[in-house]
């Protein structure tokens, strides 16, 4: 007899919350052009092609290439000439196996959802690899039920060869890293609860929690330091307990996280520090100094705060805040300038005759695929971003908003060569994590294949393109 309590099979599950939500959709007459941009802008690897209501057909980057550029159609065609159809949609009421079979049987690569007969969401066959037991949904509901750092630590031990599952069966890097991230999402927020349950009164005034950096992006891999900061609502100038209060309550939390695995971040950018353990009108005091009397030296110190993001408590206030930084970016004078030559310090290495130049030491035969090259995309995405007032935090997300904004293509060279340094530096740390070793950044061009090398160095060249780019537009503080 079954246990009517048992969790149901994960492919005997619906499929309510499935895929992707809200997808893009075009009108038959829409231009090709018009379609590829829309896609691009949005992240979409497909469009739903509808008229009047009616689900009419569907248009992917496979039919651009295998219709549009093949046949040397016009971008001025419309994407009727190259949709698929009609729709075989799944209601949310059939299950995941349905929908696995569906696209088995009829070789999709795409799988329409809809409520009765309403378009809901569309879904791919990474979404089906997304949600096996290594999926987020699985680390959710333990994370959310551990009731010590002890149990959080065991989950957290589980993370790097669940993540080594995900890469082995295809899942893209650009979907593995938000992964990585929403399971610290869920840590960090179960963390900030039991911190909070370990303090003997309730907050005097709301707060939140703020992850910066890598986390704030929500690009984190497998070596990663705490970088948190606290924010609260104003206090009374007189109330010391209340300063306290939050002050005792970060160092619990900094504890915890340390305990789970997040070790202390060396530069002390963590709540548990007075300076980054601020009010709401503190707070936006500090990024006005920042944005209104910058200094080069400064800005490079306080990048890792522009990339904030709340994760725990009244996150109302952490909205607050983002609001004011744009309200007070400016578009010329010395911000941009500094912002530019701050993004640029580090250059990608590269010797003067193309050969990669490596450390010293202990590295003498490696580089830092991250502070010599992640690192400095992410620094270019930032700070254009910063300077054009655009909103996205993470740097594939930045990266596509300024392409369609600038419609150059160096943006999307730069994201493609973020995509290959992440995908190198994740397998890399993997390998290290099952042998057995502490996980770091550090590549040997000579254990890469020719093609490899070849791929790497012209990744560094990108980076090159895009540092020359920023210096000549904004070196003289002048749009």
């Amino acid at each position: 007899m079954s246990d009517p309590n048992a969790p149901i099979p994960l492919f005997a599950r619906d499929l309510k919350g499935f895929g992707r939500l809200e997808p893009l959709c075009v009108s038959p007459e829409t231009s090709l052009q018009e379609a590829a941009k829309q896609m691009e802008a949005g992240g979409w690897d497909a469009a739903i092609v509808v008229e009047a209501g009616a689900l009419r057909g569907i248009i992917t980057d496979r039919d651009f290439r295998k219709k549009a550029l093949a046949e040397g159609l016009s971008p001025l065609e419309p994407v009727s000439r190259i949709m698929s159809g009609p729709i075989e949609a799944l209601e949310v009421t059939a299950t995941r196996s349905d929908g696995l079979l569906q696209m088995i049987a009829k070789k999709r690569h795409h799988l329409v959802i809809v409520d009765q007969g309403r378009l809901l969401a569309l879904a791919t066959k990474e979404d089906f690899i997304a949600e096996r037991t290594y999926s987020p949904l699985f680390f959710a509901g333990r994370i959310q039920e551990a009731g010590s750092p002890e149990e959080l630590q065991r989950i957290f031990n589980k993370l790097p060869s669940a993540m080594r599952g995900l890469l082995a069966e295809g899942l893209s890097v650009e979907r593995v890293g938000p992964i990585i991230s929403g399971i610290n999402d869920w840590m960090m927020r179960r963390a900030g609860k039991l911190a909070k349950l370990q303090m003997p009164s309730p907050p005097p005034v709301p707060f939140a929690v703020m992850v910066l950096g890598s986390e704030g992006r929500g690009e984190q891999t497998f070596k990663t330091d705490q970088d948190n900061a606290l924010i609260h609502a104003e206090l009374d100038p007189e109330d010391t307990a209340a300063k306290e209060w939050f002050m005792e309550y970060a160092r619990k939390l900094c504890r915890m996280l340390d305990q789970i695995g997040y070790p202390y971040c060396p530069g002390e950018i963590m709540a548990q520090n007075p300076r980054w353990n601020l009010s709401i009108g503190q707070w936006k005091d500090q990024f006005s100094l920042w944005v209104q009397r910058p200094a080069a030296e400064e800005i490079l110190r306080a990048n890792i705060f522009f990339d904030f993001r709340g994760v725990y408590g009244e996150l109302s206030l952490v909205a607050q805040l983002e609001d004011h930084l744009f309200s007070i970016l400016p578009k010329a004078g010395p911000f941009p300038a500094n912002l530019a030559q701050a993004a640029v310090q580090a250059k990608p290495p590269l010797g003067l005759f193309g050969g990669f130049k490596t450390g010293e030491g202990d590295h003498a035969k490696a580089l830092d695929i991250k502070e010599k090259g992640t690192a400095l995309i992410t620094d270019l995405a930032r700070a254009f971003c910063l300077i054009d007032r655009l909103r996205p935090r993470n740097t594939l997300a930045r990266l596509r908003a300024l392409e369609a904004e600038r419609k150059r293509p160096l943006f999307r060279e730069l994201r493609e060569a973020l995509e290959t340094l992440t995908d190198l530096r994740l397998r890399h740390q993997l390998t290290q994590i099952e042998a057995g070793k502490a996980p770091d950044n550090w590549i040997a061009p000579g254990d890469l294949t020719e093609i490899e090398q070849g791929t790497l160095k012209q990744v560094f060249k990108t980076i090159q393109q895009g540092q020359e780019a920023l210096l000549s537009q904004y070196a003289g503080g002048v749009r």
